[in-house]
């Protein structure tokens, strides 16, 4: 019996502590309550994960303009005149049988490497203009 009280009264004390902390919370502002080992606030939580999905998104948007640029280009390229006689010259030159295989051929390293270094150059371009215009 005498457990059980020392457990309630445990108990009691961490709600005053817990409504303490609540109370702190409104007067700072901060929605959330701080963990009792100093841990984060909801609220400072949430806003760790969005500054951590923010990075991804510009390298995202600078993969996806020179994959969709190479992708429309070479569809166009293929559908209107693949079977003119100046592309025809490349798909015997490289040896492919079929369209697919001639974009794959055609393209290959140089859309790689163009891929990788407009990711790179765009994302970083898009993050310092983000930083410059927030401070602005």
């Amino acid at each position: 019996a005498e457990a059980r009280k020392e457990g309630t009264a445990a108990k009691g004390e961490a709600r005053k502590e817990e409504t303490g902390r609540c109370g702190e919370a409104k007067e700072t502002g901060k929605a959330g309550v701080r963990k009792p080992d100093g841990g984060l606030t909801e609220t400072e939580a949430a806003e760790g994960v969005r500054k951590k999905r923010k990075n991804p998104a510009y390298f995202i948007g600078g993969l996806t303009c020179p994959v969709l640029n190479t992708v429309l280009y070479m569809s166009s390229l293929v559908l209107f005149f693949y079977q003119t006689d100046y592309i025809q010259g490349f798909v015997e030159g490289l040896g492919v049988s079929n369209p697919l295989t001639f974009v794959a051929a055609f393209v290959s390293v140089q859309g790689a490497v163009e891929a990788a270094v407009c990711t790179v150059v765009s994302a970083a371009a898009a993050r310092a203009l983000t930083a410059a215009l927030k401070s602005a």
